[in-house]
């Protein structure tokens, strides 16, 4: 999964948006976008989506899944720490042996 922070422009509200693989997306959504409206994603609506995820994988289709969450600032805050932190991590693996095994 891939996730960039985006500022909104209209609202100045903070927005971290991913993309990735669709049973990962999937298993973080409480909603889902309907075409129309934003509606509460229940079990039967998940497993659809990921019966067709299924079906498109053996048709050798390629399927990927976009969501985004609305940062307030405490969970701005949460992330850009937690960021910080994987950050730290692998630099400090990258100046250690342990890196590679």
């Amino acid at each position: 999964m891939t996730s960039a922070v985006i500022e909104d422009r209209r609202s100045s509200a903070l927005q971290l948006m991913s993309v990735g693989e669709v049973r990962r997306i999937l298993s973080n959504c409480t909603e889902y976008w309907d075409g129309a409206d934003i509606m509460p994603l229940v079990d039967d609506v998940r497993k659809s989506l990921l019966d067709t995820h299924q079906q498109w994988n053996l048709a050798d289709c390629d399927a990927t899944a976009c969501a985004y969450f609305i940062l307030t600032l405490i969970s701005f805050e949460l992330v850009f720490k937690l960021f910080a932190y994987i950050t730290f991590v692998l630099r400090s693996r990258v100046h250690s042996d342990s890196f590679f095994g």
